[in-house]
């Protein structure tokens, strides 16, 4: 918005320019022309967008819709950014984040054929592109977390989400599942900061968490799923079921981030688990079951989507 004293100062100084534009072409003075030309184009854009299609001053839009408008730019942009590095997320982010009057995340899990997938099939896949969806955006905007790895330059990475957020959405609407969406987001960071957990990157219901220390990691795991449990005992009417993935490794040193293997394993752990459970990688169970207060189950081989062989996955026991 522009008042009109400042609408006249700026029609005073294009009178200017042009003068200014005028005398510079004359005197052969082409760099003082084109500043001069510069000038004018940003004061003639910002009279433009002060003013409406039938020259009327245009109103001033409210607090909170410019903000809801720059949010929703912002999230688009970030897709594009992730689209350029991996075509295939950056489309199923695009048809399943909706940036309306609310922001929300449902994963679009219909099959490019058209036909039906079995019930538990859609679920695997819901979750799978939820967590993905997460650990594809902190690749796609990498931090420097260098800070909160341990000294020998390992990390330990929590991956977690809800347990069929997509229907809770369908079957509440948007008002109320973005209700229960901040409940189960305050009680996820309440323990990370607890355990002094680092917060790489979170999207709708997923997150990424990185630990310096695999037994902080575990236990903060073991803390949310009986956060949960105690707020589902309150809450019977709308149960918030979470499952995490955790996994330590190497992380890249060169880049100082931790897009590496250790965040693909702990991603497609996480994707393997159903709500209420916690499943690790056999390394970080070597390292967290010596003190003897930790339990595992043993939940065996598997073949993890994009990684070669297979790998021993334990269920914490909680």
């Amino acid at each position: 918005m522009l008042d009109a004293r400042a609408k006249a100062s700026y029609k005073k100084r294009l009178a200017e320019l042009r003068e200014e534009i005028a005398e510079s072409r004359r005197l052969g003075e082409d760099k003082r022309a084109q500043k001069a030309e510069d000038e004018s184009d940003a004061i003639t854009k910002e009279l433009a967008r002060a003013v409406g299609l039938s020259g009327r001053d245009r109103r001033a839009a409210a607090v909170t819709e410019r903000a809801r408008v720059n949010i929703a730019r912002a999230i688009k942009a970030t897709i594009q950014k992730i689209a350029r590095s991996n075509s295939a997320m950056g489309q199923h982010l695009a048809k399943s984040i909706r940036t309306g009057t609310f922001c929300s995340y449902i994963p679009d899990v219909s099959p490019s054929d058209g036909t039906m997938r079995p019930a538990q099939a859609s679920a695997e896949s819901a979750a799978s592109s939820s967590i993905d969806a997460v650990a594809a955006a902190a690749v796609a905007e990498p931090g420097d977390i260098s800070a909160h790895a341990a000294p020998d330059g390992t990390a330990t990475i929590l991956f977690s989400d809800m347990e069929s957020s997509s229907v809770l959405f369908e079957r509440l609407g948007d008002l109320r599942a973005q209700e229960i969406l901040r409940a189960h987001n305050a009680l996820v960071r309440e323990q990370v900061a607890l355990h002094k957990g680092y917060e790489v990157k979170s999207m709708g219901d997923g997150f990424m968490i990185a630990f310096s220390g695999a037994r902080r990691a575990l236990l903060c795991a073991i803390a949310i799923q009986r956060a949960f449990t105690s707020y589902c005992q309150q809450n019977t009417a709308t149960p918030i079921r979470v499952r995490i993935g955790l996994h330590v490794g190497e992380t890249i040193n060169e880049s100082a981030d931790f897009f590496g293997k250790a965040v693909i394993l702990a991603a497609r752990i996480a994707a393997l688990a159903h709500g209420g459970e916690i499943l690790v990688s056999a390394t970080l169970r070597d390292l967290t079951e010596s003190a003897g207060d930790l339990r595992f189950a043993e939940v065996g081989e598997v073949q993890l989507k994009g990684l070669a062989g297979t790998h021993r996955i334990y269920k914490a026991i909680w």
